[in-house]
């Protein structure tokens, strides 16, 4: 069974210090300790100097010294942690002893949206994966990194008997017409390296109306920033002081192993 991560959030304030909370200045505590936004997670995380958190407690408990490890670890979640103790402990110590910190600019973070849609009329999900951008001019914004729509897809079996002639240059390549036709055999006249393109394939059918956008239905961010580490961080709306944009799963990741995270976790080649 997996150990309880030392010091929990809630151990940031004394047991008679809660005992004597009214109703209200328990509301008050619980908004002081969710994590919000994502920004919020940020600013948590780099231990900027004006966050919610730290105002609440410099407000209310003036005389309880906190640190930047106390912070971060009032951003995991503890209820089914995708982590053991040692891990979570040794990520922490990291982050602090070398002084990491999370950029809205940094380029290794991705958010992670499952999709509702809808192909031809039929309900269907689509992951859009969603990275920061930077241009020349410092300006940032959103943008589509890659899509995964399991119900767009090229057939994947190929036929040694399907090709095209060798000499069909000498008939300028009059049999080209008859495997644009053969749209399930398709793969079998292609390079022998094509990768399939999923983002343009999405977009091709966003364009052409088969594929109609309906909303977002939920967001898990990756971040790949800290060397050494893969986190992720989703938003548990629960009662409670331990909820909000928390760190759900914490992964060890060699370079090897982060190009391959990408590959099958965000579908990004």
């Amino acid at each position: 069974m997996k150990k309880i991560f030392t010091v929990f959030l809630i151990g940031l304030l004394s047991q008679n210090l809660l005992a004597q909370t009214t109703i209200s200045k328990s509301y008050q505590e619980t908004f002081a300790f969710e994590v919000k936004t994502i920004d919020e997670f940020f600013e948590r995380f780099n231990d900027e100097p004006t966050t919610l958190i730290k105002d609440y407690l410099k407000k209310n408990y003036p005389d309880k010294r906190y640190s930047r490890t106390d912070l971060i670890k009032t951003l995991f979640n503890y209820t089914n942690p995708a982590w053991e103790a040692e891990m979570a402990d040794a990520f922490v110590k990291r982050v602090v002893d070398s002084t990491n910190f999370l950029l809205f600019y940094d380029d290794e973070w991705f958010a992670k949206c499952i999709c509702s849609v809808t192909y031809k009329g039929k309900p269907e999900k689509v992951t859009i994966i969603m990275q920061p951008y930077q241009d020349h001019t410092g300006g940032a914004k959103w943008t589509i990194r890659s899509a995964y729509a399991p119900f767009l897809k090229l057939p994947q079996r190929r036929d040694n008997k399907k090709f095209l002639n060798p000499i069909s240059h000498a008939t300028d390549f009059m049999g080209l017409a008859k495997a644009m036709e053969d749209k399930m055999n398709i793969t079998s006249y292609l390079y022998e390296d094509f990768k399939e393109d999923r983002l343009a394939y999405f977009v091709s059918e966003l364009m052409n109306g088969n594929v109609v956008f309906l909303q977002t239905d939920r967001i898990a961010y990756h971040m790949l920033q800290i060397n050494g580490w893969g986190l992720t961080v989703e938003q548990y709306r629960r009662q409670g002081k331990n909820n909000g944009w928390l760190i759900s799963s914490l992964t060890k990741l060699t370079p090897e192993q982060k190009e391959n995270y990408k590959k099958k976790i965000l579908y990004i080649d």
